[in-house]
């Protein structure tokens, strides 16, 4: 736990060291190799891992999609959220000319901690994890939460250097990532679209008595976050489902999908469902 909180808090790459080759049985590149197979298993297409640290190297890469996708996955497990908010983190090293002092490690994400920039600080702002060098730049994963909203929101690339090798100051993944928390926070909100008691549609029923069309209804109530300015009516709710189906059918029996998009993207496909139970007429079926 010790060695998590000095990889995390202060971006300790000694510490990412020790703990791969600690995993890897001493030896850190059969931990890359777990890294590798990890962003598989979480569906990043577009990852690959050299080393547990994060230093240049070609063949070490990542997108802003994948990091969301690790990022999810790792905010899931126990204490590592708690480890990424801290602003500081205090310990005592039980060797080398240090022993038994204490030493106290400083988060290098300014959004968190005020005491290092007052013009960066963004109190809704919860870790997660910088990064930084001259070819990748600032890099910033984090989180924010404000009256019951959440987001997460990954920043790349912002520049570390200048065309001549100088060090650049500005710290644009951190001035970015707070401008789009507070855009978010004053311009989304959650809208509910679908509801599981309203009909979206019918077809055509075969086989029952006085009775030739059925109700189709969404399988559960459905919700997007969307502008404020954007009404619901905006969402345009494509069907796929067979021109017709023969009873019986069985209320909440699963009849087909429907695709909801806004602007030409996809946000969600949910199931239809017949809105009743409707017997079949033996007589009507062996005409």
């Amino acid at each position: 736990m010790q060695l998590l909180n000095c990889m995390m808090v202060p971006s300790g790459n000694d510490a990412a060291l020790v703990l791969a080759d600690y995993i890897g049985n001493g030896d850190s590149n059969a931990f890359v190799e777990l890294m590798n197979e990890k962003a598989q298993e979480l569906g990043c297409q577009d990852t690959h891992f050299t080393n547990p640290h994060g230093l240049h190297d070609d063949e070490h890469y990542t997108t802003a999609h994948d990091l969301y996708l690790i990022t999810k996955y790792a905010m899931s497990l126990p204490h590592f959220t708690d480890i990424c908010d801290q602003t500081r983190y205090t310990y005592t090293p039980v060797g080398g000319p240090e022993a038994g002092q204490q030493r106290t490690l400083v988060t290098t994400n300014r959004l968190i901690d005020p005491n290092l920039d007052p013009d960066l600080y963004y109190r809704y702002a919860r870790g997660i994890k910088t990064g930084s060098h001259d070819q990748a730049g600032y890099c910033l994963v984090s989180t924010a939460t404000r009256g019951g909203y959440s987001y997460l929101c990954i920043a790349l690339g912002s520049p570390s250097v200048d065309e001549n090798g100088n060090k650049i100051t500005t710290r644009g993944e951190m001035i970015d990532s707070k401008n789009l928390y507070e855009w978010a926070f004053n311009n989304l909100s959650m809208k509910d679209v679908l509801n599981s008691e309203d009909a979206v549609g019918e077809i055509t029923l075969k086989y029952a008595w006085n009775k030739d069309k059925i109700l189709l209804v969404p399988a559960k109530n459905y919700s997007t976050i969307m502008p404020d300015s954007v009404d619901v009516s905006s969402i345009i709710l494509t069907k796929h489902v067979p021109e017709e189906i023969e009873a019986p059918v069985k209320k909440g029996q699963k009849i087909g999908t429907a695709t909801l998009s806004y602007a030409g993207q996809n946000l969600a496909t949910v199931d239809l469902v017949a809105a009743e139970s409707v017997e079949r007429s033996e007589l009507l079926h062996s005409a």
